[in-house]
């Protein structure tokens, strides 16, 4: 551990500044485990340390979000999935934290070529939930993975849910072209089945 013993307000700052440190290093792991390991001794989250946390996910989704390239590229994805659903099971965030990282980490898997384990992530999103942007890929990307191996029912299925969750999004433009994607992957399906 990078630091052993209990946080107090004499120290904390400290803390922070060693964790916003690794993260500005892209040293992701070192300041995931200092966080994990801060948020342990502490009984409730301090605004600053949420905050930081929330940064941490925010680059998770950024770098996870991001079009991937090389195998390289789709591990990290993976791996800060791992990160996010560690942080979010460790310290108990809100559900769609804890969705994002398996959504990510699913992502990287696909990408990866383990279909078997993106479905089962994909599955983690939607059994988490609540409905949301996350949930909707997760159900779009199932399908597409379902499609790729032949399941045309089920990636049928996966397609016609996401169309009924992305529906409670506010974004109208987010949600047309989100509609259109998975329209494609709708006729797709049925000119197989």
């Amino acid at each position: 551990m990078l630091f052993k013993g209990k946080i107090n307000k004499d120290n904390e700052e400290l803390q922070l500044d060693k964790l916003l440190g690794f993260f500005s290093s892209e040293k992701y792991m070192e300041a995931i485990d200092l966080l994990i390991d801060s948020m342990k001794h502490k009984n409730s989250i301090s605004s600053k340390a949420e905050e930081a946390l929330q940064m941490i996910l925010g680059e998770v989704l950024r770098k996870g979000a991001k079009q991937a390239t090389t195998n390289e590229e789709y591990r990290k994805m993976k791996y800060y999935g791992e990160c996010a659903i560690k942080i979010s099971t460790t310290i108990k965030l809100p559900p769609p934290i804890e969705a994002l990282g398996w959504y990510i980490k699913g992502a990287g898997a696909g990408l990866l070529g383990n279909y078997d384990e993106a479905i089962e992530c994909f599955d983690k999103v939607v059994e988490i939930g609540p409905n949301g942007a996350t949930v909707c890929e997760a159900l779009k990307d199932k399908g597409t993975l379902l499609y790729d191996l032949g399941d045309y029912s089920g990636a049928l299925e996966c397609a016609n849910k996401a169309l009924a969750a992305i529906q409670s999004e506010s974004d109208k433009e987010a949600v047309r072209n989100f509609e259109v994607g998975v329209e494609k992957l709708i006729k797709k399906c049925r000119s197989k089945i």
